[in-house]
């Protein structure tokens, strides 16, 4: 897994370090939310689908 420290003051930028390799990962709140919701309508459209194939039979 990987380790996130969170920066001093009012910065919205977290640093996330990955104990695989030595590569930093810049994460905004912005695209945090960006994964959220599209990670939430994914699994919307999941529960829809298995909902109407139910309905179908």
């Amino acid at each position: 897994m990987s380790v996130e420290e969170k920066i001093p003051g009012d910065s919205e930028i977290k640093l996330e370090l990955s104990k695989n390799s030595d590569d930093i990962e810049i994460e905004t709140k912005t695209s945090f939310w960006n994964v959220f919701k599209w990670s939430m309508y994914d699994l919307a459209n999941t529960i829809y689908s298995m909902v109407n194939c139910l309905i179908d039979y």
